[in-house]
């Protein structure tokens, strides 16, 4: 597949890989490369007016100067997204290495560094890199540290102060929020919007969270559930409204009556039998709020140990200003809570400790290729304008 061969061209350049992101160095610029909606694209770590589209636009049309016809720049404040396109043709290594180094070196042209501040704190000297979100950011070390061992004390107090029973009242008004666009739809306009569907998992996950449950598989089942059963409550809120509305006027008297034909089991038999359509969407909803109703306890963490494991020194401030940044964190090789030697925090401490690493000898990658001020656009190359924005996430709970 040209993803596998595209991801493993960059790992051969020094570049690392965390799920679908790549992420690493390039003349001074901290990079990640990402493979969405079958499109490549670089993430290129600067600090920008996110409201300047003029920038954007130019370093778009100097690129396209320059042989990347079919490129586009998107200015996100934080990294500009330039994207790439790969033939079948050429190498895929000499291919990544031509449009990257006519980015950088027109970057330089035009002025844009590479970011000089923490995508944390927002203070300069940032000592090290690391990957927030689908972006490979300059940070400071404690920083982000800091920002996984809040992370750590939210999952512990969740799990020891976590209620089933508020998450569920959360997620059951959730889902009733989350049914209100549906039913507007199918009164206003009788037509029925599957993508609608997505938001009643959502919000019902967004009110069990807010309402302090239990983020556990118990969580997700609940969502589950609940998500399944608005499909009833949504035919039993339009069966009102017309009930009401062409024959008994009064809506009170409408939601008895179809009570009552639910409370029957040839009626309730008749409505599951005429809403597989709309259980179908349901099903297709709660697969795209997946990433979101499915944030666990045990996922988040994991998500907060893949982006320690990202760090590493940021070779833009060169070694000496590494060294004498303030961190109780050794300031080589690759930081882990996966390896043998590393001593995970004990979470069920009252007062959490901070993480801490062997200092180790792991060799890091070498992340300081050289800019290649000579090299061209590879006439055998065209480049893709597709894709889509990402904004980094954080360490948000």
């Amino acid at each position: 597949m040209a993803k596998d061969t595209v991801y493993s061209a960059l790992k051969e350049l020094g570049f690392g890989q965390a799920g679908l992101n790549l992420y690493g160095t390039w003349g001074g610029y901290a990079v990640s490369v990402v493979n969405l909606n079958g499109g490549f694209h670089a993430n290129i770590a600067v600090r920008l007016d996110k409201a300047d589209k003029q920038t954007a636009k130019t370093v778009t049309d100097a690129l396209r100067a320059q042989g990347l016809t079919k490129t586009r720049c998107n200015n996100l404040g934080d990294h500009l997204q330039v994207f790439l396109r790969f033939d079948s043709k050429t190498s895929k290594t000499d291919q990544f290495r031509n449009q990257i180094n006519i980015i950088i070196n027109q970057l330089r042209a035009m002025g844009i560094e590479p970011a000089p501040t923490c995508a944390v704190c927002g203070a300069g000297s940032p000592e090290s890199l690391c990957l927030m979100g689908s972006t490979y950011q300059p940070v400071h070390r404690s920083c982000v540290e800091n920002t996984a061992h809040e992370a750590a004390k939210k999952v512990e107090d969740n799990k020891a102060n976590g209620s089933y029973l508020l998450g569920t009242l959360g997620a059951i008004i959730g889902a009733l929020v989350g049914l209100i666009p549906s039913v507007i739809t199918i009164l206003a306009m009788e037509y029925i919007y599957a993508v609608l569907f997505a938001l009643v998992p959502l919000c019902a996950a967004f009110g069990y969270k807010k309402f302090g449950g239990k983020r556990s598989v118990g969580m997700i089942v609940i969502i589950v559930i609940l998500s399944l059963l608005s499909v009833f409550t949504l035919q039993f809120l339009v069966a009102a409204y017309y009930i009401a509305d062409g024959h008994l006027g009064s809506i009170g008297t409408a939601f008895i009556y179809v009570v009552k034909y639910y409370m029957n089991p040839e009626g309730i038999g008749y409505v599951i039998s005429q809403s597989l359509m709309e259980f179908l969407f349901m099903a297709v909803g709660i697969l795209i709020a997946w990433r979101y109703v499915g944030s666990t306890n045990v996922t988040e963490m994991k998500r907060v140990s893949a982006v320690m494991d990202t760090l590493r020194a940021n070779p833009a401030l060169g070694a000496a200003t590494a060294a004498r940044a303030e961190s109780p964190f050794a300031q080589t090789g690759q930081p882990s809570w996966n390896t043998g030697t590393v001593a995970r925090p004990d979470f069920s401490a009252d007062d959490v400790p901070r993480p801490t690493w062997d200092a180790g000898t792991v060799a890091s990658p070498d992340w300081n290729a050289q800019v290649d001020v000579n090299s061209g656009p590879d006439s055998g190359a065209s480049f893709d304008a597709g894709g889509r924005k990402n904004k980094p996430n954080g360490f948000d709970v």
